[in-house]
């Protein structure tokens, strides 16, 4: 088995943030199976796409606003809609922005995701 990308995964398994997708190559900014806390910041919606924009708690406290390659706001696709694939969330929060919201807390444990 590989690791196709490194994840913090909601508790009860309703969605993730994908830290570095990297097949056999990703890490993780902590232990993995260590604890962290996603802060759900704000929406992002089109007529595609549907995704929490968050930032990530460190058991460290350190906070990750962006994934590793510092390019896309992490995220949580909840939906997608007319074939778009989920990777377009991040994208396209990244660049169009989005709506700022009272923040909420959700607990999460850094994982990988692996596949053959």
């Amino acid at each position: 088995m590989t690791n196709l990308y490194s994840q913090f995964l909601e508790y009860g398994g309703r969605g993730h943030v994908t830290w570095e997708f990297k097949p056999g190559k990703c890490s993780l900014p902590c232990n993995e199976g260590d604890d962290v806390k996603i802060i759900v910041i704000g929406k992002y919606n089109d007529s595609d796409i549907s995704a929490d924009i968050v930032k990530i708690i460190l058991p460290n406290k350190e906070e990750l606003t962006h994934q590793k390659d510092g390019q896309k706001l992490l995220h949580i696709t909840r939906e997608t809609r007319n074939g778009v694939k989920a990777v377009q969330s991040g994208i396209r929060a990244t660049k169009y922005g989005y709506e700022k919201i009272i923040p909420y807390e959700i607990r999460a444990k850094a994982s990988y995701f692996t596949g053959r």
